[in-house]
């Protein structure tokens, strides 16, 4: 267990890294009075978690069976929450305690979830008394594997600088959320069978970003994935949901964007663009673009495809190639406006708490198409 003076060292030198800013000015209290005020609350909630992870130990947990107890907030829990007194503050110390986790793989991915009720109880009690769900966390490069998995209840999250297998993993099932935006990440099934109205990815590297993402919902936006490295990207996304549009710029890896809308989805538009790698947009090395179960998939364009692509296909749908068709290609990039959503993307580059202006303005450009994008036949 964390000294309570190594972690406040710990934590200090994290926020010194982020944006320069003194402890006192983040804490909002006297650095004398550090131990006094928190040494308390910090260890209570530490004590909870080993306590969290021996009645657990062993569980099938949240990546087989959502449903899960262990993944649910309990009343019990709510009330030692509220009683600590837990802000968002107590939760970066808590992520900053546990980073490097060194237990079995059980043991961490309960200390994952435990991290993701603590951002529940939170969600949860900013909504009810009127305060921002919106919340930004900066990782300065700490691991933490499972980090958040199977919150829910924010209307937006933002993770930046994180290292870890699995991070945010199973969110967004509880409650809808309406952002869930990663930035240089580095770790294998980010955002893994995750749940947003629109979701953005960008300088991220790992195996299996969004694998099985935006699944079993009814109605889904828009999902982003700009700058990424590694294999099976954006693989079985939009099972049984109705994603409207895919952009997906700037991949390199095997298997991007395989399998998409399984078991009767959709996927209105796919914009695939600079992606290097082979079996790009397959379905498996002997089957055909695109093709999911009974699963179907309106338009999708492609660009600056290198790679093996199998262009086969038995539904009903159109496939456009930029270097092919440059004329349909262009009329369709300019009409949905694919052009001003990837600039607003670009425009993307110091992360912060004001990153949520941005997506804001690309879900706003994003819904001026909507409508039209709807119409496209599947």
């Amino acid at each position: 267990m964390f000294m309570i003076q190594q972690l406040e060292k710990k934590y200090a030198n994290k926020m010194t890294q982020q944006n320069n800013l003194s402890l006192k000015k983040l804490k909002g209290i006297k650095p004398n009075g550090v131990k006094h005020k928190l040494e308390e609350p910090i260890q209570r909630i530490f004590d909870d978690c080993d306590n969290y992870i021996k009645e657990n130990h062993g569980a099938v947990i949240y990546e087989s069976n959502p449903e899960c107890e262990c993944n649910k907030l309990s009343l019990e829990r709510k009330l030692f929450l509220e009683e600590v007194g837990l802000d968002k503050k107590l939760l970066e110390l808590f992520i900053v305690a546990k980073s490097d986790f060194d237990g079995d793989k059980s043991s961490k991915r309960l200390v994952g979830v435990y991290s993701g009720l603590l951002l529940t109880y939170l969600s949860q009690y900013n909504k009810a008394n009127n305060k921002s769900t919106n919340f930004y966390f900066e990782g300065d490069e700490i691991t933490f594997d499972h980090l958040f998995a199977g919150s829910y209840g924010y209307n937006g999250l933002i993770i930046n600088n994180f290292q870890g297998d699995c991070i945010c993993d199973n969110v967004g099932h509880g409650a809808d959320s309406t952002f869930l935006a990663g930035f240089n990440i580095f770790g294998d099934r980010l955002f893994h069978f995750s749940k947003s109205k629109m979701y953005l990815v960008k300088n991220c590297e790992g195996n299996f970003i969004f694998h099985h993402a935006a699944n079993v919902s009814k109605d889904l936006d828009l999902m982003i994935a700009d700058n990424i490295f590694g294999d099976n990207l954006l693989e079985n996304i939009s099972d049984e949901t109705n994603l409207k549009l895919v952009i997906a710029r700037n991949i390199e890896g095997y298997n991007a964007l395989r399998c998409q809308a399984f078991t009767n989805g959709k996927i209105n538009l796919i914009l695939a663009e600079n992606i290097q790698g082979d079996c790009s947009l397959g379905r498996s090395e002997n089957a055909e673009i695109l093709d999911g179960a009974v699963g179907k998939i309106g338009l999708v364009l492609c660009n600056d495809i290198v790679g093996r692509i199998n262009m086969h296909s038995t539904n009903e749908r159109t496939v456009v190639r930029g270097k092919l068709e440059p004329n349909i290609f262009n009329q369709n990039y300019k009409k949905y406006k694919l052009d001003k959503l990837n600039q607003l993307v670009d425009k993307i580059e110091t992360v912060n708490e004001s990153t949520f202006n941005n997506l804001k303005e690309i879900y706003k450009v994003y819904n001026s198409i909507k409508s039209e994008i709807e119409k496209i036949r599947q």
